[in-house]
């Protein structure tokens, strides 16, 4: 499940066999234009990844994920700077450390950081490279900082600014 207190994200979380399965098809696998709030095919499919990355539509009623790009607007994180995500096993907060505007990337596109290709931080050297690209891309510096074996959870959803752009908020999991 994926909660953001007061921000309209309140929904459960699946995992289909590829990433388009949920596309346009509710939890209960009934054909739906708002999808389901999904975890990438290549996540742990306990919910347990270095990295959840998670996917929602934008949806012009303001549904599923279209309030991510609020946080856009530092003063929007400033408010609702945590985000609850809870697996079968237990409850989890996480605090924001970055969002930032991207797209989806041609195959063949190179020198581009293609957040959504980093499930596995499973190493020091993969964990730097995504940190250090999403620190870069981010439009705002939270302050909060993340090390390599801190479990992160990125949420994406799709944004108009350019063709196949996409809006994305990456958090790291609270420490004790």
């Amino acid at each position: 499940w994926v909660y953001a207190k007061g921000t309209g994200i309140d929904y459960p979380i699946v995992q289909g066999k590829d990433n388009e399965e949920y596309l346009h098809m509710d939890y209960n696998k009934k054909k739906s234009s708002s999808g389901t709030i999904f975890l990438d095919h290549g996540c742990d499919k306990s919910f347990i990844s270095d990295n959840n990355i998670i996917y929602g539509h934008h949806m012009k009623n303001g549904t599923m994920f279209a309030t991510l790009l609020k946080y856009a607007q530092k003063e929007f994180w400033r408010e609702h700077p945590v985000i609850q995500f809870d697996n079968l096993y237990e409850e989890n907060m996480y605090e924001i450390i970055g969002a930032f505007y991207s797209k989806a990337y041609l195959q063949e596109e190179s020198g581009v950081f293609k957040y959504y290709q980093y499930p596995d931080l499973s190493t020091p050297e993969l964990f730097d490279e995504y940190y250090a690209q999403v620190k870069k891309a981010s439009l705002y510096d939270t302050g909060i900082e993340a090390e390599f074996g801190e479990q992160l959870l990125t949420l994406s959803t799709c944004s108009y600014h350019v063709k196949d752009g996409r809006f994305v908020v990456v958090a790291r999991k609270m420490r004790n």
